[in-house]
């Protein structure tokens, strides 16, 4: 989180303070040791202010140098990453086109601002268009979605979850009523919806908060076998991750072409 700027000005006087005591105790633990003593035990006293003298003064200085890298960084802009992405902005742009080509885009609105902000750097310099094509299904292309098999906590939470995999099928009219009576107290659940007109009512095992894979084995058959033209459920290799983007065997093929095992079928 961004420091307030605030906070850091009071903190760093509260600091400046501090060293202020510090350095009075330290003036009183000299004062102190500069008198006549009658014996050792004489000493005792000015050793303990000038060692909280000394402590107090770093303690505070610490705070303060903190303080100051705090009160700078609330006067620098954020980095823009456009900029970091400069000298590779047009390979970017590039490989964008070249993944449109092959039948995957970003959706309507999306921008190469939006992208970049989502890009792995490290990643995209060592896989580019593997990195293109996950971070387009965490919402960047409506051609493909990113599953989280551990998205249930309560009723509503198998139709929250299975709704962006019908959005990138591309056809609104061709699921509607999708709901669900998930209860983790419980050991199945039953999923209902309604596909060209049909209604479907299938049953998951409840196990904690995750997604059964049998119900969504069932549920993407369902959708492929009902949607209209030639586009199916594909993976995509993302080293654990269930990535799904629905596209044509002739997509696939494209897509593998600028980066081969991309996409499975």
């Amino acid at each position: 989180m961004k420091p307030n700027l605030f906070d850091t000005l009071f903190s760093c006087a509260i600091s400046v303070l501090g060293v202020g005591v510090g350095v009075f105790v330290g003036y009183l633990g000299v004062s102190m040791a500069a008198s006549t003593k009658a014996d050792a035990s004489g000493w005792v006293l000015p050793i303990i202010f000038l060692t909280a003298s000394v402590g107090t003064i770093i303690w505070f200085a610490k705070d303060i140098l903190k303080t100051t890298s705090n009160l700078k960084s609330t006067e620098s802009p954020a980095s823009d990453p456009t900029l970091v992405w400069a000298e590779d902005l047009k390979t970017l742009q590039s490989q964008i086109r070249q993944l449109e080509l092959a039948g995957i885009s970003m959706a309507p609105g999306r921008s190469v601002d939006e992208l970049i902000g989502h890009l792995d750097r490290r990643r995209y310099l060592e896989d580019p268009y593997g990195e293109l094509l996950a971070v387009y299904a965490e919402g960047i292309s409506d051609q493909g979605w990113n599953f989280d098999f551990e998205a249930l906590s309560g009723p509503g939470d198998y139709a929250a979850a299975l709704q962006p995999i019908v959005d990138i099928v591309r056809q609104p009219d061709l699921v509607t009523d999708l709901s669900d009576d998930f209860d983790i107290r419980k050991q199945t659940c039953t999923v209902s919806y309604t596909i060209n007109g049909q209604s479907r009512e299938l049953t998951a095992r409840v196990n904690n908060d995750w997604v059964d894979e049998n119900l969504m084995s069932d549920f993407l058959a369902d959708l492929e076998t009902h949607a209209a033209g030639d586009g199916h459920f594909c993976f995509l290799e993302t080293g654990g991750d269930y990535t799904l983007f629905f596209v044509s065997n002739g997509v696939v093929e494209a897509v593998n072409k600028l980066r081969p095992g991309a996409i499975t079928p």
